[in-house]
């Protein structure tokens, strides 16, 4: 038997959040490898084509930089860019005739893509509920250490 009750929430939201809730939080939790965009793994997948293709290279850079999207994401994220490749096929071919649409059943996976794609946007914090408390730390200003350290290493 499963876990009861709804999905945890992430701990870098939880933090992000301010820790709402004021539970311990798993220091030991595995942080997965953030994606540079200067990597392989930052270009849109040759499966993905059309629609879903567009929608990678609008979204993936953002949530890449941002950090919402990291190594281990990409399989889900890219599941997320089919389905939203699909629910706008879907919807395509429900606009032209309702009622054809429905009685081929067009409508019906319409619908079910439209609640895949949600499900996973809320996922990754692409909505603007999942992502209504969030708030971004501002970046700390360089001691003169720091600068004086990444000089020197300049000059080595």
């Amino acid at each position: 038997m499963g876990r009861r009750g709804p999905a945890p929430e992430p701990t870098a939201l939880r933090v992000l959040r301010g820790n709402p809730g004021k539970r311990a939080i798993n220091h030991e939790e595995p942080r997965p490898e953030l994606i540079g965009r200067d990597s392989p793994l930052a270009k849109c997948p040759k499966t993905l084509t059309g629609e879903a293709k567009t929608l990678w290279d609008r979204v993936a850079p953002g949530a890449m930089q941002t950090g919402l999207l990291t190594l281990v994401d990409l399989p889900n994220f890219e599941a997320y860019c089919v389905s939203y490749a699909r629910w706008r096929q879907f919807e395509k071919l429900t606009g032209k005739n309702l009622e054809l649409a429905i009685s081929k059943g067009y409508r019906n996976g319409a619908v079910k893509e439209r609640q895949l794609m949600l499900q996973f946007s809320a996922r990754f914090g692409f909505d603007p509920s999942s992502r209504s408390n969030v708030k971004i730390p501002p970046a700390k200003p360089e001691s003169k250490a720091d600068a004086f350290r990444a000089r020197k290493l300049e000059t080595a």
